[in-house]
């Protein structure tokens, strides 16, 4: 997709980027400290893909909202072998606030998947 606005020309990429900032625009981004770790088991609970997701929106925040330099890893993540780690307490709260939100909507889509695959 591609909008225009006031002479600029912004080519949107990231779908699922802009319906969760959409969707969570309403929602308080104070978030307890159990909250955030609570998150973080759940993030260690899904798959490949949503981990996937999850660093594709902590990238795509930190380059549409913060503005930071594209060649720098964002948010003070640690490189590890099996993939990337940040601390919670170091990621912007609205950026906290999307991650939950797509945690619980692909729970619950795993759930619901799960379910089906025990029906049958």
């Amino acid at each position: 997709m591609i909008f225009i606005h006031k002479n600029k020309i912004k080519i949107k990429m990231f779908p699922l980027f802009d319906t969760l900032y959409k969707q969570t625009e309403e929602k308080s981004t104070n978030i307890s400290t159990e909250e955030r770790l609570k998150l973080s088991e759940q993030i260690n609970l899904l798959d490949k893909t949503a981990h996937e997701y999850i660093y594709a929106i902590i990238r795509n925040y930190q380059l549409e909202c913060d503005r930071d330099c594209f060649d720098e890893l964002p948010y003070s993540v640690k490189v590890q072998k099996n993939g990337y780690k940040w601390e919670m307490q170091k990621l912007p709260s609205r950026l906290v606030v999307m991650i939950k939100h797509f945690v619980e909507l692909h729970l619950e889509k795993q759930k619901e998947e799960n379910q089906r695959s025990n029906f049958f």
